[in-house]
């Protein structure tokens, strides 16, 4: 069964921010809702735009059965939500947007791509002259990481790719 949730949304949400809501409440962890709508409340706050009351995202989430699949779509992200109807787990999925490379006005290279929420980010190197460096994450709240660095990241971002975790919790 497929369900349209951009057009079933609550009114007086816009669809960027309950995607955001819907993409943070279904997934795996599941979230606690107050959790999940407090985090869209700073988005909508952010956006400069309302939301509903819980109880009124409350109501529409209960029209998402566990019967199928569910696609939304969000900026330049599409997403995919899958409904086990066994088990009722849910699975959220990004395409992946392409990096598209190009020149910072002082010739390094950078590459921008879409998160899972839709924010812009990039991948930079950086123009720090005492070691090689680059600039990784979402445009506003960058981390600047050494070489050191990103081969510590390795071995966890390779294990989260084959395993869809970065290691067992100690």
């Amino acid at each position: 069964m497929m369900i349209d949730l951009i057009a079933n949304r609550p009114e007086g949400i816009s669809s960027e921010v309950w995607c955001y809501f819907l993409s943070d409440y279904l997934r795996p962890q599941r979230p606690a809702l107050a959790h999940c709508y407090a985090r869209a409340e700073m988005v909508a706050f952010e956006r400069n735009e309302s939301l509903p009351s819980i109880s009124t995202l409350k109501r529409h989430l209960a029209k998402i059965q566990p019967a199928g699949a569910v696609e939304t779509a969000r900026g330049d992200c599409s997403y995919l939500l899958i409904i086990d109807e066994r088990d009722t787990s849910i699975e959220i999925m990004a395409p992946p947007a392409p990096v598209e490379f190009s020149a910072t006005s002082r010739g390094f290279s950078r590459g921008e791509f879409i998160d899972l929420y839709g924010k812009p980010c990039s991948v930079q190197d950086s123009s720090l002259a005492t070691a090689d460096a680059i600039w990784l994450g979402v445009h506003e709240n960058r981390m600047h990481l050494s070489r050191e660095h990103a081969a510590a990241l390795l071995p966890l971002l390779q294990r989260f790719i084959d395993t869809g975790s970065i290691g067992e919790p100690a």
